[in-house]
């Protein structure tokens, strides 16, 4: 569930229910919770990633505090657990991602999560 508040958390609402899939097979099924990372770069924008079956990385993001979330098309790797994503507004984001080799990968979206570009990790070394 997604609160949001427009008075500096005097007050909160609740918005509705963000989907993201099935919780893959992992140490989080039992609980029936899935490890899910979050970014809200300002009051109006919010991004959620998780993880759904296949371990296959699931986005969703909003434009208008969260009254509707539209889903991304993240990069199709597997991902072998957690993940990461950080964002400025609600079209560019960066989604940090660990496979099963344990090598992290970046991505990249300008358009709203719409198209992901993989960064390559070895520019910045």
């Amino acid at each position: 569930r997604l609160l949001v508040s427009g008075d500096d958390g005097a007050h909160w609402t609740r918005e509705p229910t963000v989907i993201l899939g099935a919780v893959p097979a992992s140490d989080h099924s039992g609980s029936g919770c899935q490890p899910l990372a979050a970014a809200v770069p300002n009051p109006d924008d919010a991004w959620i990633a998780a993880l759904a079956a296949g371990r296959r990385p699931v986005v969703r993001s909003t434009c208008d505090q969260g009254r509707h979330w539209h889903a991304d098309r993240p990069p199709g790797l597997r991902v072998r657990d957690g993940l990461d994503i950080s964002a400025t507004d609600c079209l560019h984001a960066l989604l940090d991602v660990r496979d099963y080799r344990g090598t992290e990968h970046l991505y990249v979206t300008s358009d709203g999560g719409t198209s992901w570009r993989p960064i390559d990790e070895r520019a910045g070394r």
